[in-house]
């Protein structure tokens, strides 16, 4: 019996969803109608934060029409008329592939790191550290300087067990003034790293905060990994830290975008003369301590 021929691209497909490089499209086919009441039309598509779980935005979907959305980390479920669950899918790691984030869970496991330290954690929407703490995967301290994101931080992750800082990280204890930009997440202790994204100077928002130096933060919580996103204070806060800090950390992960070639040398110098291995993810760079690595 010879084989049967059969084009499986010709058969319509009522419903789809797909994913590309994080942009979501959701279609319905112009035939659905014929498999739902009227009165379940249109579909609502929700696209909602996979950590908070809240919703990003959301709109109707008819049949024979589309809609994308692009954006990290999001959740996408499709509703009825009678708010119905019809379809859906969530945001996992592993499909939806993320180098960074996978590299800091599997050293998470590999290197049996127990409390970490969050330095620009932000308002907790994003991030490759979101999950640790969705998951209960590690103890965490996170410091945001930010006052509103601070707020917001604390409200999406208020039923965890969670150290909140609202306060900068430098290289010393003190007083600092703080540029708050009006978007882009890029607000610093450098007012030059603010204006380097095309923000103009009127408008900064400027803050005096505290600051608390690396060392003493790493003394007083008994860390034993660092993830800095202090929009180009990461390396003076990295070469800063004593060596009895050091040696008490495993894994330390910086962002190196926003800092000099000549200060991304000298930090991953530093770094390895302190027995740190040290890679490139994208616009972060690992230091792992040498003798947990694998030969």
């Amino acid at each position: 019996m010879s084989d049967l021929k059969y084009d499986f691209n010709g058969i319509s497909h009522l419903y789809s969803i797909t994913d590309d490089n994080s942009e979501w499209e959701v279609k319905l086919d112009e035939k659905i109608s014929n498999f739902v009441n009227k009165d379940e039309l249109p579909f609502t598509v929700v696209f909602s934060n996979s950590i908070t779980n809240h919703k990003v935005w959301e709109c109707e979907l008819n049949p024979n029409t589309w809609v994308k959305f692009r954006a990290y980390q999001i959740d996408v479920k499709v509703f009825n008329k009678k708010n119905e669950f019809i379809f859906g899918e969530n945001y996992r790691i592993n499909k939806h592939y993320d180098l960074i984030e996978q590299c800091l869970l599997l050293n998470l496991k590999k290197l049996n790191l127990k409390k970490g330290l969050i330095a620009g954690a932000g308002d907790g929407t994003y991030g490759e550290w979101t999950s640790i703490v969705k998951n209960n995967l590690c103890d965490l301290v996170l410091i945001e300087p930010d006052p509103l994101s601070y707020t917001k931080l604390k409200d999406n992750f208020n039923n965890k067990d969670i150290t909140f800082i609202n306060c900068g990280v430098n290289t010393q204890d003190g007083k600092c003034t703080f540029w708050i930009a009006p978007h882009g997440n890029v607000s610093s202790l450098m007012k030059s790293n603010c204006l380097s994204y095309d923000i103009s100077e009127s408008d900064l928002k400027e803050i005096e905060i505290q600051t608390y130096s690396i060392n003493n933060l790493i003394s007083k919580y008994k860390v034993d990994w660092i993830r800095l996103d202090t929009e180009g204070m990461d390396c003076n806060i990295i070469n800063s830290i004593t060596n009895e800090n050091l040696a008490q950390l495993k894994y330390i992960q910086y962002e190196h975008i926003n800092v000099t070639s000549n200060d991304k040398i000298l930090t991953n110098l530093f770094l390895e003369k302190n027995n740190f291995s040290v890679f490139m993810v994208g616009i972060d760079m690992v230091a792992i301590k040498n003798e947990l690595i694998e030969k």
